[in-house]
């Protein structure tokens, strides 16, 4: 007679984090751009004239960078156990 008895249990957990930031430009397209300002910032857009007069004390054009970042943790393992019983006749 032979009894045998064998168990595993397996378990495992896998968490996902991600966050992005996209940006769309937006767009000017005109025959003439005209702007008479003690500051001007022009930040993410695209501007496109045939004729263009900017009088102004301070100009800043800036790029904004679309960002993405994400993260993963994984865990798990495994227990397994066995046992047998041999009787021989």
């Amino acid at each position: 007679m032979r009894a045998m008895a064998h168990q595993v249990v397996t378990a495992a957990v896998l968490t996902a984090v991600k966050a992005t930031a996209q940006y769309v430009n937006s767009g000017l397209n005109a025959g003439s751009i005209v702007s008479n300002s003690d500051n001007l910032t022009i930040e993410g857009g695209n501007l496109n004239a045939t004729d263009t007069d900017i009088t102004t004390d301070n100009l800043v054009v800036s790029s904004v960078q679309d960002t993405g970042q994400s993260s993963s943790k994984s865990s798990g393992g495994s227990v397994g156990f066995g046992a047998s019983n041999n009787v021989g006749i």
